[in-house]
């Protein structure tokens, strides 16, 4: 049967989320790379087969509807926005095709009046994209993938647990979920080294990501027993997000 999850009684002081983060990975990408577009002019072919991969930090929106409800009576709220921290792994096949994978986190502790609470989202996905672009303006492609997140919901040992009601007196609950994704990525070469006769390259990558994800599966919230909790509305994992990715690899280009 389903468990209850009770909404908490009302405070009169709530605590706001910090600043938003939602231009950190546009501020950072400028930052960081703007010096090395210069380079672009250089005489160099089309990368025809490459390998590279490294760290992506950016912002994920969710909809966290939901679990706001039972939070901000608490004097706790998400936002809709958080950080988000990750690697990925990109192969380049015969110049166009993309096979892609990553796999991130977006993580936020709410501090309440009267209880804490932790929320994250973690999870993959496998991506496949087509390179419109590839020259020395740098590595362009959309892409589309599928993969799967889980959404967790935890109050820290300390707290109130009798201000919200959780099946079997677990105070966890988690949100599995199968999803879609679709997007464009940028990612600019810096060529570290090139050989004299068969242009074999290793590189440093600079890139920017952004999308959706859409949700294909089970919205429902259950305790750690696999227990649907009642009254925690669903969740959809739709979100959108934007990353900035940073790279190290190596590949082959074609000779000029």
């Amino acid at each position: 049967m389903p468990s209850n999850f009770e909404p908490m009684n009302p405070c009169t002081h709530a605590i706001r989320p910090g600043r938003r983060m939602r231009f950190l990975p546009v501020v950072f990408f400028l930052t960081l790379f703007a010096p090395c577009l210069p380079a672009a002019a250089q005489d160099a072919g089309p990368i025809e087969l490459a390998g590279f991969g490294g760290l992506t930090l950016g912002v994920r929106y969710l909809n966290v509807t939901s679990v706001n409800h039972y939070l901000e009576s608490a004097g706790a709220t998400l936002p809709s926005d958080m950080p988000l921290l990750g690697v990925h792994a990109a192969a380049l096949l015969g110049e166009r095709f993309v096979i892609d994978g990553r796999g991130d986190t977006a993580f936020f502790l709410a501090r309440g009046a009267r209880l804490d609470a932790k929320y994250y989202c973690a999870g993959g996905s496998a991506e496949f994209g087509y390179a419109a672009v590839n020259n020395v303006y740098g590595l362009a492609y959309p892409f589309v993938g599928a993969g799967g997140y889980q959404s967790v919901l935890s109050l820290p040992a300390g707290n109130r647990l009798d201000l919200v009601k959780w099946y079997n007196g677990n105070n966890t609950a988690r949100q599995t979920s199968a999803v879609v994704a679709v997007g464009f990525a940028y990612h600019y070469p810096v060529r570290l080294a090139v050989g004299e006769t068969e242009d074999r390259l290793a590189m440093f990558l600079g890139g920017i990501a952004a999308g959706a994800t859409f949700n294909v599966g089970d919205r429902r919230w259950r305790d750690a027993g696999g227990h649907e909790i009642a009254g925690l509305g669903a969740q959809p994992l739709n979100t959108f997000f934007l990353n900035v990715d940073v790279s190290f690899g190596g590949g082959v280009a074609r000779a000029r």
